[in-house]
């Protein structure tokens, strides 16, 4: 998940991978989301990497669509509510009512 590899993807692009290991390698979208966020940072040896838990560093996102239902919404910018990196807060639109 996010490698160099492609030529194709610009950066911040790379989201749409997730889509493609639940289409063409049949992982449920929730093992997608395990494999790009624990399972990587487990590959990387960062341990303060790829989970919510104390005492780790927080990068979380939450969208206003059920990713479990359509893995695809965390690729798409305008379904991205909450943006959080290292604890800190770059974007809250979750108080907004969307029309």
């Amino acid at each position: 998940m996010g490698t160099d590899q492609s030529h194709r993807l610009l950066v911040g692009e790379n989201l749409v991978e997730l889509g493609a290991m639940v289409r063409w390698l049949g992982m449920s979208p929730m093992e997608a989301i395990v494999a790009a966020t624990s399972r990587a940072a487990e590959c990387l040896e960062c341990p303060d990497l790829g989970a919510v838990t104390p005492g780790r560093r927080a990068d979380l996102i939450a969208v206003d669509v059920d990713p479990l239902d359509d893995i695809g919404v965390l690729a798409d910018a305008q379904h991205v509510r909450l943006v959080i990196k290292d604890g800190r807060i770059y974007k809250n639109t979750l108080t907004e009512t969307k029309h």
